[in-house]
Formats: C-alpha cells, sequence, structure tokens
C-alpha cells in the first residue's frame, strides 16, 4: 500500500488517514469548508458553494446541508458513512425524496432559510452574520454593483433555478461503495437534474497538518474526441451463465451464495478479466486503495488471497480468524500464500457463515 507523506523543508514527515467517527464529522467539514465538495471537477458550469441549512426538516425527516450556488442552483448534501447500512441503496431513495421536496420551494423560502442559518450562532465563523448576497460573493469573488442590484439579481437566478427544476444532488462518503457509485451514475445520466457521489478522507500529518483526498462521481461520459471501447471484464450475467455451464451444482451453488454476499458487504466487486474463466472477487478500499480479500470463479472455485492481505498490513489477528474458518471446513489453507479450492467444500451452512463473518472481520479492521 502507498505510503503518504508530506515533504516539508527537506524533512519527509508521516501522514496517517484519519477516520470519521460519525456522519457529524464528515458533515461539519463539509460544512466549514464547502470547497471540498469539488463540483468543478465534473461541472464546469458550476460555482462555489455557500451552506444555508443544517438539519433541514424535509419529508418529514432532515437534510444534512443545503448549500446555494452564486448562479441560484441549490446543493443539496447527505452525509453517510460507509459502515452505515444505508449507504448501499436507502441514501439514494432519501436524497431523491428531499429533492422532491425542496423543488415546491419559492425563493421566498430559499431566502427564509438562508436567512435562519446564518443567524445561527453554530453556523462557521466565516459565513455567520453576512446576508446571503455578501456570503455568495465572498466565495465566487464577484461583487455586485450595488446592493440592492445584487440581491434582486440573486433572487432572479434563484427563480429560474427553481422553475428549471435545476438542482443539484450530492451523497458525501468517507468510502465508496460500488453499487452506490453505480445507482448514482445511472440516475445522474438519465436525470435533469445531476446526482454526483463524493468521496472524502481526511489525513493528519505528524505536525498536526490536516490534508484531504477529494474524489466525485458521476455519470461517466466519454472525454472529447474519444469513443468508449469494448469493456475487457466480465460482468453479472456473463459470470452467472458460465457458472452454471462449467461447475458442479453444489459448488455454483455455493459461489451463487457467496456472490450475493459480496454483493451486498464488498466495497466493490473486482471483476476479472480472463479470456476462458470469469472472476469475481470481494474488494475492499483502504486509504484509497483497493485489493481483494477473496474471489470467485466460474469454475466453481472460491480464492483467498492471505499474501494480499499481509501486504496491505490486515492484522493477524484477522487473518488468522478467515485461515481458522477455512481449515474447519477441511480446505487446507496456508496462512501467508495464495490458495484456491473447491466451493463446495463450504457447503455445510455453519462452514459457510464462519467464512463470511471471517471476511467481515477483516474489511471492519480496516477501519
Amino acid at each position: 500500500m502507498p505510503r503518504l507523506v508530506l515533504i516539508q523543508d527537506h524533512h519527509v514527515v508521516p501522514v496517517a488517514e484519519r477516520a470519521f467517527l460519525d456522519e457529524a464529522a464528515l458533515q461539519r467539514l463539509l460544512e466549514e469548508d464547502p470547497e471540498l465538495i469539488a463540483l468543478d471537477d465534473v461541472d464546469p458550469n458550476s460555482s462555489p458553494l455557500v451552506p444555508i441549512g443544517r438539519e433541514v426538516p424535509l419529508a418529514g425527516q432532515s437534510l444534512d446541508l443545503l448549500f446555494l450556488e452564486a448562479s441560484g442552483r441549490l446543493t443539496a448534501v447527505e452525509t453517510k458513512l460507509w459502515r452505515n447500512s444505508e449507504i448501499r441503496r436507502t441514501v439514494v431513495g432519501q436524497i431523491l425524496e428531499y429533492a422532491a421536496h425542496l423543488m415546491t420551494w419559492s425563493v421566498e423560502d430559499v431566502e427564509r432559510q438562508a436567512a435562519h442559518y446564518l443567524a445561527d450562532s453554530r453556523t462557521p465563523d466565516r459565513f455567520r452574520g453576512q446576508p446571503l448576497g455578501t456570503a455568495l460573493e465572498s466565495v465566487s469573488g464577484t461583487p455586485t454593483s450595488t446592493e440592492e442590484a445584487g440581491e434582486n439579481a440573486l433572487q432572479a437566478k434563484i427563480a429560474d433555478k427553481l422553475a428549471a427544476r435545476d438542482t443539484c444532488l450530492i451523497i458525501a462518503v468517507d468510502r465508496i461503495v460500488d453499487s452506490l457509485r453505480n445507482t448514482i451514475a445511472f440516475v445522474d445520466s438519465t436525470s435533469r437534474f445531476r446526482m454526483f457521489l463524493l468521496e472524502i478522507q481526511e489525513y493528519v500529518a505528524a505536525d498536526g497538518m490536516r490534508m484531504a483526498s477529494i474524489g466525485i462521481y458521476g455519470a461517466a461520459r466519454p472525454r472529447p474526441g474519444t469513443t468508449a471501447g469494448p469493456r475487457p471484464s466480465w460482468d453479472e450475467t456473463r459470470f452467472l451463465e458460465r457458472l452454471q455451464s462449467d461447475s458442479d451444482s453444489q459448488s455454483a451453488a455455493v459461489v451463487q451464495d457467496l456472490y450475493s454476499f459480496v454483493q451486498d458487504e464488498a466495497d466493490s466487486v473486482i471483476w476479472g478479466t480472463g479470456v476462458n474463466v470469469g472472476s469475481a472477487a470481494f474488494g475492499v478500499r483502504r486509504s484509497g486503495v483497493r485489493f481483494a480479500v477473496f474471489g470467485l470463479t466460474t469454475k466453481g472455485e472460491v480464492w483467498v488471497g492471505l499474501d494480499t492481505l499481509i501486504r496491505h498490513e490486515v492484522s493477524e489477528d484477522a487473518r488468522s480468524f478467515l485461515v481458522e474458518s477455512l481449515r474447519s471446513a477441511g480446505v487446507n489453507v496456508r496462512d501467508d500464500q495464495w490458495s484456491a479450492f473447491q466451493a463446495r467444500q463450504l457447503t455445510d451452512p455453519s462452514h459457510l457463515q464462519g467464512f463470511k463473518a471471517a471476511v467481515l472481520g477483516i474489511r471492519d479492521s480496516l477501519g
């Protein structure tokens, strides 16, 4: 795994990832420094954001953060940590419901919400106590000619965006889960509004300096002058069809069960690119690096990469739990090497559950 360091005056300062202890910490970070919401990476027409709401009551719940652009567009942000089970499916419906309610707002609703937030004692110092127009000027760097002209122009912009149902939805996470990214890419590519997934990880150097890694994703679009090429990797349909024809029934049943487990619990499904044998692996991410804990093949095999887990500094206790779960099922596996076996060796439900528990132990040990 790559090591992150800070170079200062010919001194190398180690930098460590600092996990968000709760969603409120991620929410505060984005509220205090909305520049971290790097919309300009995916939307060249975007402008800097100013927060105008925290825990905004909508649809009988509360939207984590609400922002306004100088263009008049509202941006709704919902934060979720990867450990939260809602990160895989529920959060998408949740933020869409919030958007539906925001689209019923008037210009007066937006201004009232902004005025309440900017006067709140909990609002970050850099925004608190400012008129909305002044706050927007402070981040956009574009002054208005007069106070009255600026206010009228802003009201017109907000009205235009609301009428056009032009809003932006962002789900902010500390670690990307592929199922969520795929859903967001689909919604973003088929909707009038924009929907993005923001991944943000915070790092702290030994001297206390803070840094962040930011990635923002929406619908995949080819770069100008290029065309999308054929996808070289396997996919679910091809994998499951070939599994039925190339493996025995017992192994196929276990592989299908484990594939569902991968979809539900992995950070991502890592698809293989083999010509004749398809594979799908349980992917996890740590400090921006993705690797596989175990994998499945269309030949009805399961493989575990203990050597990979060692390289990525998975704890010895977590690795030992995985090894013992397999040995208890009669699988001959080394604790420091790549190993493969027929999936039917995990036919016994207790052995299968023990293996799954060990995999989750590895995932959760990564923090």
